[in-house]
């Protein structure tokens, strides 16, 4: 059995509704089979961009310049695509330039929103992962690894878990945590105070680079997670525990932030909340290793 599509990942929601336009629109020929057109997230900064070309790929079967392809397919397409497994709607801004590509560039307060609910949701948002095969592949690939390889991955989760508590126990978020038991943050409350910031001042609050790091490097572990190939579980896991502790050495919670900006210490703990999630599934579902709540 294959592992389970990660259906909440930005990518696959591109790649999903720019399928469905394209195969419905007039401009395919009944008998032409259209795979899903690749997504390349850009390098940037601050913002969450990615790149198709697939106008360049239907241009030689459609004959028509790309530009018009393109120029056809965002007027299809709109700004406001449907997220099903988290319930919510992603907005972009999509652009065509001038040789044919088109960009979508994802809205902050989608982004806000999309992190609010995969907080919300916990494991139950990360798909299924547990089959047989992806097992015996994440415990072939652990065993290349060295114990002191993984550690720091371990040592970030737990991490992670233990800012979570504190900031549960000194009440500066409010969620049932259950961390001990199931290594996720859960909640019985309205899912709006899972992020408890307004999504309209989530770019004015996440702005430092190291918290822009962690937040793209979450979108690439959710968009990994989405490919229906071999995933490198290891490589992700480390990636993603070292932008979590660059964001964690650079970007404090307690002591003034926590005073005088509660606001920005809670949105920061709604990046660590997420990084413990991917991190436990990396962890446990995808290598079989411990998660530890704590060391």
């Amino acid at each position: 059995m294959n592992c389970s599509v990660d259906y909440a990942a930005v990518k696959k929601i591109l790649q999903l509704e720019v399928s469905r336009v394209t195969s419905s629109s007039c401009l395919l020929p009944s008998d032409y089979c259209l795979r899903p057109p690749q997504m390349k997230r850009c390098s940037h900064d601050t913002d969450i961009v990615y790149s198709c070309a697939i106008a360049f790929k239907l241009a030689p079967v459609l004959k028509l310049p790309a530009i018009d392809i393109a120029k056809q397919l965002v007027t299809a397409l709109g700004e406001k695509f449907y997220c099903r497994p988290l319930g919510i709607y992603l907005n972009f801004q999509v652009e065509v330039v001038s040789s044919g590509w088109i960009y979508f560039w994802l809205k902050e307060e989608s982004l806000a929103a999309w992190l609010q609910q995969l907080i919300f949701l916990g494991d139950a948002g990360m798909g299924r992962w547990g089959d047989r095969e992806t097992r015996r592949r994440g415990d072939a690939e652990t065993r290349r690894w060295e114990a002191d390889d993984l550690f720091p991955m371990q040592y970030a989760h737990a991490r992670c878990c233990s800012l979570l508590r504190l900031a549960h126990r000194q009440g500066i978020i409010d969620w049932e945590l259950d961390i001990i038991s199931s290594n996720s943050p859960k909640t019985d409350k309205n899912p709006n105070s899972q992020f408890p910031i307004p999504n309209s001042q989530f770019s004015i609050l996440l702005v430092h680079p190291a918290e822009r790091r962690l937040i793209a490097q979450i979108v690439d572990v959710k968009d990994a997670l989405s490919n229906q190939g071999q995933i490198q579980g290891v490589k992700l896991a480390k990636e993603l525990s070292k932008a979590f502790e660059q964001f964690y050495s650079s970007c404090r919670i307690w002591g003034e932030v926590k005073s005088q900006t509660p606001q920005l210490a809670q949105a920061r703990l709604g990046l660590v909340a997420v990084t413990q999630i991917l991190l436990r599934s990396l962890l446990q579902e995808q290598l079989g290793i411990l998660a530890p709540v704590e060391l």
